[in-house]
């Protein structure tokens, strides 16, 4: 038992310097192929060893691992294959760890000619190597795991999943363009003509408006190849269809007195459970301030976490009519990008959820108001000094100082310091002051 113990570990370690010895950068295909000869000859536990160690991590590991494996054949694939089932069910995968391991099984599959979920004439079968999900919170975690890795790496592991031409790989191929790396971006515009789907048109969609001119000219060339594979790319800017998991309903608190609105989209999330996502507006200098959310939870975990938002917040949080809400966070993402700003991180991994925005929805809320009397910009000094928003009524720091009376019953009144509701007047170019006891029996002036 020693003996076969202290052989295993030698076999590991001579695996281990093939490996390490690998320079993938300089490496041709008959590289690859001799390399991976070489462990062969060393027997069933060097190509098991070879497999159990695609996850391990170091300066290029997974990718030198997963190019060796790819060139296995027979039974020295159908071995490695088994093993990578054995490290899919051994422990719990992160997201990155999911990915890595899908892709490897699946270049494997390719090269033995047999699909990664199915199986030969001869009954024999392809591992498994883990459900590949799209779930938000995996892809913010992989997202994350990319993030930390060297440039190198980066590109390494894009160009695999890009290689794939898998559709099940967009959602995290979305995640690699939210990095903003234009070199990243270039590589998926042009590397997303392998992906003959539809599916893929929402991320070409967004890198044909890139604003470096190498990634659009990338995109340009992936539509005519996606045209070329029969994809219709006439639809290109029509409006997205609705996701599978799309919110359901929308929530969202009153705009606040400088117009500052939360959204609230939920949506179904496996059976029998929900997942909800949350955007903060700033409709006067940042568009999407925030957007954070959570999975897997029960309609009741749902509605403790509603009013858990509701109490921090102070407002509640009402049913909103959810083509409007969709229209308010796209005119949000919109403004968020004209102000030259990134939005938040986690705000892609939350987009499906929110689903697709429709075309003529009249907004709640005006972005980049100007004051409604003096036509200034808003600012957040503005605001500071006592400026008000409400709908598409402004007033500026300074005309909110004018003392003003009640345009129902006549009594004075001061914006910066009595509660009252703002209305458009008569005139495109007034504003009307109406107190809260007013307001509550006057009709708004449509």
């Amino acid at each position: 038992m020693a003996s076969r113990k202290s052989n295993k570990t030698s076999v590991g370690r001579r695996v281990n310097a093939l490996v390490a010895g690998l320079e993938l950068s300089k490496a041709s295909r008959d590289d690859l192929v001799q390399v991976a000869e070489q462990v062969c000859v060393l027997g069933r536990d060097a190509v098991k060893h070879l497999a159990r160690s695609t996850l391990r991590p170091g300066p290029s590991r997974r990718e030198k691992v997963a190019s060796l494996l790819a060139c296995l054949d027979g039974k020295w694939a159908m071995w490695a294959l088994e093993q990578l089932r054995e490290v899919a069910a051994s422990r719990r995968l992160s997201a990155m760890e999911r990915v890595w391991l899908s892709v490897t099984v699946r270049r494997m599959a390719e090269r033995l000619g047999i699909a990664a979920g199915g199986g030969q004439g001869d009954g024999e079968r392809v591992p498994e190597s883990g459900a590949v999900t799209a779930d938000p919170t995996d892809l913010l975690l992989w997202r994350d795991e990319v993030d930390a890795l060297d440039s190198a790496t980066q590109q390494q592991v894009v160009a695999t999943l890009l290689a794939s031409g898998d559709p099940t790989f967009l959602p995290f191929l979305e995640a690699a363009l939210s990095l903003g790396n234009p070199r990243l971006d270039a590589a998926v515009a042009e590397g997303l003509a392998h992906f003959a789907t539809h599916d893929a048109l929402p991320l070409v969609r967004g890198l044909v408006r890139h604003a470096d001119p190498q990634v659009r000219k990338h995109a340009r060339a992936t539509l005519v190849a996606l045209a070329r594979n029969g994809v219709g790319t006439h639809d290109l800017f029509v409006a997205a269809t609705e996701a599978p998991n799309a919110a359901t309903c929308a929530f969202a608190c009153e705009p606040d007195a400088v117009g500052a609105a939360a959204v609230l989209f939920a949506g179904p999330c496996g059976i029998d459970l929900v997942q909800y996502a949350m955007v903060l507006i700033d409709p006067i200098e940042v568009g999407v301030a925030e957007t954070w959310g959570e999975c897997d939870l029960t309609e009741d975990e749902l509605q403790e976490c509603m009013a858990h938002l509701a109490d921090e917040s102070g407002e509640p949080l009402t049913p909103m009519d959810l083509d409007t809400a969709r229209a308010l966070v796209a005119a949000a993402e919109a403004f968020t990008r004209a102000q030259g700003r990134d939005l938040p991180a986690e705000h892609f991994a939350w987009r499906r959820l929110i689903g697709p925005a429709p075309n003529n929805t009249k907004l709640p809320i005006v972005f980049g108001p100007h004051c409604s009397e003096c036509g200034r910009r808003m600012h957040r000094r503005d605001v500071t000094r006592g400026g008000r928003v409400a709908g598409d009524v402004a007033l500026c720091a300074r005309c909110a100082e004018q003392p003003r009376k009640c345009a129902v019953c006549g009594r004075e009144l001061h914006v910066l310091f009595d509660h009252c509701e703002l209305r458009r007047g008569a005139h495109d170019d007034q504003v009307e002051c109406v107190c809260m006891a007013c307001s509550r029996l006057t009709p708004r002036r449509q």
